[in-house]
């Protein structure tokens, strides 16, 4: 059977280690088909040979080989503290090997194989999508956000940061999916796409012109009530009693302490996570700084005033201090508080009185001082959340 070969801009020195579908990995792991990819990685679905049973293969780009290691030590250092209730809430670590090829060392994580992220599963079950709704009903929504929240506080309870809190890093559970037959999800060559003729080749063997698309495993998830899902990608994770100079959360989900270069705690992903409840229930990015093309000033600047715009005037110490270098420009945007912006954008089974409380939680959660928000726990016991 042809098979495709895994090649693309990013395969040069230190890019992404050349896959076929049906390569065995280790001696061990049958590559089935391509979940996803990112800056730093791909996922594979394989069969596990051994224990016929099917995984997630993470195969770390070469020059991420510093990332691959503090993902392993933060599993490791779950493992050794509770080795047995750790993946209920955070995606479990099978295995672990490397490959080796001239270009470098690329690490290698065998997880769980979790379905899509939050944002991506609902091309898999539009029918949860209303015409008049962008989103997943609140039901799910209160669900979804409620899982996080114990998945942080189990982290924070064990003096781990996750530094990475966004939706492409809350996966689905996939329940019947030991059941599936490997012919069923295998994917095929023609499911793929062009490469640029410019782009070179790895070696002589990588020979096709074409990339395998990534397919998750979406049609096999269960959305009825008490369907799980999962916090992934430990790589940004820190100790608390060792934390970074700075840390890889996405640009619109970035704390205030974050931008002005203060000391992070495990109050980092509080912010964070205050960005990722607006973000699910509305369907919208809370914050919106320029992305692209933007000088880091810049655009921390403009992220600062939109920060102002929606949660009110920082405090004069940080004003004074911190602050002081920031100032505004013509190209400001206009002013929209919190309500403002989710009552244009709220669910429509969203009432007024809900919309209310959700946005009371959301100011006690995104907080400019990080000493100020509340822990994880905390906000589960919020009548919103406990209140079912």
């Amino acid at each position: 059977m042809a098979t495709s070969n895994e090649g693309s801009e990013d395969d040069l020195s230190g890019g992404c280690y050349p896959i076929h579908i049906k390569d065995i990995l280790n001696n061990q792991y049958q590559i089935t088909r391509k979940l996803g990819d990112g800056g730093s990685s791909t996922v594979w679905l394989a069969l596990d040979i051994k224990f016929r049973r099917h995984v997630a293969v993470k195969i770390i780009v070469a020059s991420k080989a510093d990332r691959a290691a503090d993902e392993i030590a933060m599993y490791e250092h779950l493992c050794q503290s509770v080795p047995s209730a750790y993946s209920v809430y955070v995606t479990e670590l099978l295995d672990s090997f490397q490959l080796q090829r001239p270009d470098g060392i690329y690490h290698c994580l065998v997880l769980e194989a979790m379905g899509p992220d939050v944002d991506d599963m609902l091309e898999y079950h539009p029918s949860l999508v209303s015409a008049a709704s962008t989103h997943y009903p609140i039901w799910m929504v209160k669900s979804i956000l409620k899982q996080v929240l114990q998945s942080l506080a189990f982290l924070h309870k064990h003096g781990i940061v996750h530094g990475d809190v966004q939706p492409g890093n809350v996966l689905f559970s996939v329940p019947s999916f030991p059941n599936c037959a490997t012919e069923e999800l295998e994917q095929f060559a023609n499911d793929s796409k062009d490469i640029s003729p410019s782009v070179p080749k790895v070696d002589d063997n990588t020979d096709e012109n074409h990339v395998a698309e990534a397919r998750s495993l979406g049609e096999y998830v269960s959305l009825e009530p008490g369907f799980t899902v999962k916090l992934a990608d430990i790589g940004s994770a820190f100790l608390m009693n060792n934390p970074p100079k700075k840390a890889y959360t996405p640009l619109d989900l970035r704390s205030p302490e974050l931008i002005l270069k203060n000391q992070l705690d495990e109050k980092l992903d509080i912010w964070s996570f205050g960005c990722l409840f607006f973000e699910i229930m509305t369907g919208k990015a809370l914050f919106s700084p320029p992305l692209v093309g933007a000088e880091a000033e810049h655009r921390d600047n403009e992220h600062l005033w939109q920060m102002h715009d929606r949660l009110g005037f920082f405090s004069r110490d940080m004003v004074l201090g911190e602050m002081k270098h920031i100032s505004g420009g013509d190209d400001v945007p206009s002013a929209m508080s919190l309500e403002s912006k989710f009552n244009s954008l709220k669910p429509m089974d969203c009432s007024e009185t809900e919309a209310s409380r959700i946005t009371n939680l959301m100011r006690r959660i995104l907080q400019y001082d990080p000493t100020k928000r509340p822990t994880a726990s905390e906000i589960l016991g919020d009548v919103w959340f406990a209140g079912e």
